[in-house]
């Protein structure tokens, strides 16, 4: 065998195991995530089950954060498969604490690898301490304090002393007077891309099981090339979706659908306040045109209806394979929302509120590539990355569609 030979069926071994990846195969044999307790005398317990860690994800990283600042550290874990993120919030009121931040003056800002001894407890802080994520860089502290020493980077040794028990406390370094100590709160401030989410799923919670009726959102980080789509209107006439027109909704559908009929129904009465077109994934061979059309005239709707094409929405799953690099299910109903220029800048899976697709529809399509960069992540934050180039990123959706990357 030459190395030539062997070059190119490792390249063909390698894209065959990634394929069965995409279609959802466990990376690590479906082992569960564990978690374990010290007994005390050298060993450890598994707690896996008790403390809600045992997902069957293909867990990659975790990382530590008081997030919901309530004095005890929380866990955001990242998975290789769905979903991509899990909060678990720590509801163990036993581990309520106190959590230090430390800034240096002379030493590095954040105080990289200061070590602070506080209620018998040693624990210094460090960055990159984990694969693919870094823990907060508040110490958490059990129980309570009133006395806390610092060994700053540079050598220098302060007490501070909180007056306080329990709290969030910021050192700065060469300031250990007790006026100068900072007690933190943090405000409670959602954005409004936040507060859409929240219309879809409330209650911020990674630990339970993601459910067919779970409706998403889904901004994309740049403008998507939609593949050429094809539809049988209310006449039965062949058409295309337009190439310029104002940004519309392109909605999948389907009759036997309970959730696509009821929001049928409302678009019906109260259309939305953005052009829809929906269309029916239901197909002559199923015998779900009768039904498609008794709805419609039913309805009797304002907006413009339709029958997708089967080879249209087998395009649809291979954009979808492209977006998510993976083979998500084609469920309905599902909604993308249109610049009016051939290019998606949303999709909606399950029911999603009328009014949370008018906001998007009314600033989406005229964003820039700053603007959709920052409004496609799901949570609130600030990016350290460039918006994705858009001419690329065309081209790598077109790749994947098409089969030729």
């Amino acid at each position: 065998m030459t190395d030539a030979s062997r070059v190119t069926d490792y390249g063909r071994a390698w894209a065959d195991v990634m394929q069965r990846v995409r279609q959802g195969y466990s990376w690590s044999g479906n082992e569960r995530n564990c978690a374990f307790v010290s007994d005390g005398k050298g060993g450890f317990e598994s707690v896996s089950a008790a403390s809600g860690f045992d997902f069957p994800d293909d867990g990659r990283a975790m990382a530590l954060v008081d997030w919901d600042q309530d004095g005890d550290l929380d866990v955001w874990m990242r998975n290789r498969s769905a979903p991509r993120l899990r909060l678990l919030l720590n509801q163990c009121e036993s581990d309520t604490g106190t959590l230090i931040r430390l800034e240096g003056t002379t030493s590095n800002r954040d105080a990289i690898g200061a070590v602070v001894e506080a209620g018998g407890q040693t624990k210094s802080v460090r960055a990159g301490e984990m694969f693919l994520s870094q823990s907060s860089k508040w110490l958490h502290f059990a129980g309570e304090i009133d006395k806390v020493k610092v060994r700053w980077p540079g050598g220098a040794e302060e007490v501070f002393e909180t007056g306080e028990s329990r709290g969030h406390f910021i050192f700065k370094e060469g300031e250990e007077d007790e006026d100068t100590i900072t007690s933190w709160h943090r405000g409670c401030r959602l954005s409004e891309d936040h507060q859409l989410n929240q219309q879809l799923n409330p209650g911020v919670s990674g630990a339970s099981e993601h459910s067919a009726s779970s409706s998403a959102r889904i901004i994309f980080p740049a403008r998507v090339p939609m593949p050429e789509i094809r539809f049988r209107d209310k006449a039965a006439q062949l058409r295309g979706l337009p190439s310029e027109s104002e940004p519309f909704l392109l909605v999948l559908w389907s009759a036997s659908c309970e959730h696509c009929v009821k929001s049928l129904k409302k678009w019906s009465k109260s259309p939305p306040k953005v052009p829809l077109l929906a269309l029916s994934v239901d197909t002559l061979e199923s015998g779900g045109l009768g039904e498609v059309y008794a709805l419609m005239d039913q309805l009797q709707p304002s907006f413009t209806w339709g029958m997708i094409e089967e080879p249209s929405l087998a395009m649809i799953g291979r954009l979808q394979e492209a977006l998510f690099d993976g083979e998500p299910p084609l469920v309905v109903p599902m909604a993308f929302l249109l610049d009016g220029k051939g290019n998606a800048v949303a999709q909606y899976r399950g029911s999603v509120p009328a009014s949370v697709m008018e906001v998007d529809a009314g600033r989406l399509p005229a964003a820039t590539a700053l603007e959709l960069h920052h409004w496609a992540a799901p949570i609130e934050g600030t990016w350290f990355t460039n918006p994705v180039d858009q001419a690329w990123f065309s081209g790598f959706v077109r790749g994947r569609i098409t089969g030729s990357e």
